[in-house]
């Protein structure tokens, strides 16, 4: 009986490497994504949530968007006041900007036509030179009518009739009756006036709000020098840096680099109709047009993104509530659109900004009273 011969390793020693090294490549990237799996659902810090007194997955806090625009006119500290008296929200959230001489004030777009009915820029006036507010309505941008048209406020006579300066704003906050000093500012800032943004410092330090204030900037270079300016106070991410976050969770990445991020909060938003009638506007499409035909192809994939983004947020979303930082979600603006951002980002949002903090808050009252009903209930049904 013939013997078979031996069978011969006909691989060369470098189709040997390539094959040891994918084999090694596909164990390493196993093992990558299955580590970062693992420190996405078991993170091990702890943050600003728990000082705000977010220490369940159910709790959730409310932002004063713009300090209420849906109660007072934007922007105002008598709006402000009327929000911390009658509402009780966590944050106050305003958005400054900088006048010629570098005066804080607060006011949203960069020119005064809304308010003043001008379209000359903000940074044109010193601060004692700023127009009256001579608008009798003011669209408040995140809320719409049945028909499509935006929702407006209706200026009362007791409205304040000036742009006012964030000093003007800290001194009510001062005056204002929070025993408890549970109400924190929440600054967005806007604009590139690096000595406004250092005299927005100043005055927080010197009114005592700097230990009780998280801010923000809407540009990317920008937001980096807050943290330069005061390494300690909390910062909000900015939008480029969200989009970052999520590209590294997509990747497996984020994380691994999640101790060395220098933010506390995040402000993601929520899409709904409203929203899409501003993302359409700023894109140049047609406000109130229906998403189809026609529309900017720009405003099309931004959208898409968004929704994209929301789909897949859960792990991440908890994996900053574990770590906490604050996941803020605006600006829903209804009971329909509170429930629906609930359960669309599945107990991962802490923070609600809205422009009707009193409607945000009586909603989560009732929500967390049924909360605890059912708690109570599920033992005796065993």
């Amino acid at each position: 009986m013939s013997q078979e011969p031996p069978k011969v390793d006909l691989l060369t020693r470098g189709e040997r490497f390539r094959k040891t090294l994918k084999r090694f490549a596909f164990r390493g990237t196993l093992f990558y994504m299955g580590y970062s799996i693992l420190l996405l659902w078991w993170p091990k810090q702890r943050g600003f949530n728990y000082r705000l007194g977010i220490k369940g997955d159910n709790d959730v806090i409310v932002s004063a968007h713009r300090c209420g625009s849906y109660d007072g006119l934007e922007n105002t500290a008598a709006t402000a006041v009327h929000a911390i008296t009658k509402s009780k929200p966590r944050f106050l959230h305003v958005d400054v900007r900088s006048t010629k001489d570098h005066v804080p004030i607060l006011v949203h777009g960069d020119d005064l036509s809304r308010p003043c009915h001008q379209g000359r820029f903000t940074e044109e006036f010193n601060f004692k030179d700023l127009p009256k507010v001579v608008t009798q309505e003011i669209d408040i941008p995140f809320m719409a009518n049945a028909d499509g048209s935006p929702t407006m406020y209706k200026v009362k006579n007791l409205d304040s009739k000036k742009i006012e300066s964030l000093e003007q704003l800290l001194k009510a906050l001062n005056t204002t009756d929070d025993p408890e000093n549970r109400t924190w500012l929440q600054i967005e800032f806007k604009g590139k006036d690096e000595e406004m943004i250092r005299e927005a410092h100043r005055l927080l330090k010197e009114y005592k709000r700097a230990n009780r204030t998280f801010w923000g900037h809407v540009d990317d270079e920008m937001s980096i020098k807050l943290k330069k300016i005061d390494y300690n106070m909390p910062r909000v991410a900015s939008p480029g840096e969200v989009h970052t976050m999520f590209i590294k969770y997509w990747l497996f990445a984020y994380p691994y680099i999640a101790r060395e991020v220098h933010y506390k909060a995040v402000w993601f938003p929520y899409v709904n109709e409203s929203f899409k009638a501003n993302l359409r506007q700023q894109y140049g499409s047609s406000k109130y047009k229906n998403v189809g035909d026609g529309d900017n192809w720009k405003y099309r994939l931004r959208l898409r993104l968004l929704e994209f983004m929301t789909m897949t947020s859960g792990p991440l979303f908890r994996h900053l509530h574990r770590c906490g930082i604050l996941v803020m979600i605006g600006v829903p603006n209804s009971i329909e659109d509170y429930e629906d951002c609930l359960k669309k980002f599945n107990g991962t949002v802490d923070c609600i900004m809205t422009d009707r903090p009193g409607l945000a808050r009586e909603f989560l009252e009732q929500r967390s009273s049924k909360l605890e009903k059912k708690t109570e209930v599920q033992p005796s049904s065993i």
